[in-house]
């Protein structure tokens, strides 16, 4: 997508938005050119981390994952969502399992299905996003039932970021389109303010590609949507650009996204698609597939980069010679109050002296690895 036509849109259309400059004035990283990326690039990850932990995580029969699709981090406890599975774990800090956190069904106390969630680590309170239920759940860290109230209505709310010490939440829409629909939400007062709203309809068949994302580093929250050049800052009840990330031509545009794509992929290749958005200190990690690359179906990676700085990695295997390297694309989670990142990982794809050394089995949950960051 074209980062020039796409500002003066997006000024048109952003709510509360403070209006800008032309887009050059930002700073620019660019995923588009994908012949940049060096499969070999590594930073050491010993700049980043003083000390790592291998967490098995306890199985039983009561406590089976297939896989982890959501990890959270507090100071005692690791939270852990199994999508296939439909449950919701509750870990301490050495894997020990310690319950399951609700029950998937329809009563109120209850989830169809978590689509997000985060911890209020002060009041030690977990909100669950039940996106089918169409509800806000939250239970306390110890796996209990507090309260409940309804997501907003009308729109497709897939995601949200929490600000505890703002009481708030930001709930964000899927939507292809180049703005997404942004609310934010006073949790005190139930209050609902629109930053955004999205400029266009999905079409007949058309499926949800246009997805938002979070990431909070030096204590500033980044807001990066699939359709839209700009990375904003969301600060003073407004979204204020801060730095273009550009897929240009690699983006897939809207009229690839209906039926026929599914039995005809032609136009997806060479494409990219993001998948996540995460923190290292005060670097932004951005996960991404290539849909087709060097004859490979689909290839995964890492950019990582600092916002401001000309240091920009189109891709970056973090690796050391004291820790367990993260390679290949592999994504990470950010964990309590920033002070580490988590990596969950499957015991086959552990070295054999890792299983050894920790008794774990291949048939064994999923591995969690700690790094503290210094």
């Amino acid at each position: 997508m074209k980062t020039m036509k796409l500002i003066p849109i997006l000024f048109l259309c952003l709510v509360s938005c403070n209006k800008g400059t032309q887009s050059n004035d930002y700073p620019t990283y660019s995923l588009e050119d994908i012949s940049a990326i060096n499969l070999q690039m590594s930073l050491p990850l010993d700049s980043f981390v003083s000390e790592m932990n291998v967490i098995p995580l306890e199985t039983q029969d009561y406590s089976l994952i297939d896989n982890v699709d959501l990890l959270r981090e507090s100071e005692n406890y690791l939270f852990v969502y199994s999508e296939k599975n439909g449950s919701f774990y509750r870990f301490d800090k050495q894997g020990k399992y310690l319950g399951k956190i609700g029950e998937r069904g329809q009563g109120p106390e209850e989830f169809i299905g978590i689509k997000q969630i985060e911890l209020d680590n002060g009041q030690q309170e977990i909100y669950v996003m039940d996106y089918l239920g169409r509800k806000m759940k939250i239970y306390s860290f110890e796996g209990k039932f507090l309260r409940a109230f309804p997501l907003p209505e009308n729109l497709a709310y897939t995601n949200f970021t929490l600000i505890p010490e703002q009481k708030t939440i930001y709930y964000v829409s899927s939507q292809n389109s180049i703005c997404p629909d942004v609310l934010e939400y006073e949790i005190p007062t139930g209050k609902f303010t629109q930053l955004s709203k999205h400029e266009r309809e999905m079409g007949k068949g058309e499926f949800f590609f246009g997805q938002t994302f979070f990431a909070e580093t030096n204590s500033s929250l980044y807001m990066y949507h699939y359709y839209n050049d700009t990375v904003y800052q969301i600060k003073d009840n407004k979204l204020t650009p801060d730095h273009l990330l550009v897929l240009g031509e690699r983006i897939v545009p809207w009229e690839d996204l209906g039926p026929e794509i599914l039995t005809n992929p032609k136009p997806m290749r060479k494409k990219i698609q993001i998948n996540k958005m995460a923190s290292l200190k005060d670097y932004i990690c951005i996960f991404y597939s290539v849909t087709r690359y060097e004859g490979t179906s689909r290839k995964d990676f890492m950019c990582i980069y600092k916002p401001g700085e000309d240091s920009f990695y189109p891709h970056a295997n973090l690796t050391s010679q004291h820790f367990l390297d993260i390679a290949n694309g592999h994504q990470f989670d950010t964990g309590f109050q920033g002070k580490s990142i988590l990596c969950a990982i499957l015991p086959q794809y552990l070295s054999e002296d890792i299983l050894q050394k920790y008794h774990i089995d291949e048939e064994d949950n999923p591995v969690i690895i700690q790094y503290i960051l210094k």
